[in-house]
């Protein structure tokens, strides 16, 4: 949800931000090729807890090979 989102070292951004900061990797990166491998996904709902958000820390993972 936009707002809600810790991006990068950044608290709370925007979706617009996110949209920003990739046109400008896209910029940057001209070029890329990528291959997911979508059997690595996890989604893990920890035990942790903060001041700076509802609820527990949810981690998810997967693992993506890329050339840039």
């Amino acid at each position: 949800m936009s707002g809600l989102v810790n991006y990068f070292g950044h608290l709370r951004v925007s979706n617009a931000f996110i949209r920003q900061d990739m046109q400008g990797d896209a910029r940057t990166y001209t070029y890329d090729h990528s291959i997911v491998y979508p059997e690595t996904f996890t989604h893990e709902v920890s035990g942790e807890y903060s001041s700076r958000w509802d609820g527990p820390m949810i981690y998810d993972s997967i693992t993506v090979y890329t050339e840039a």
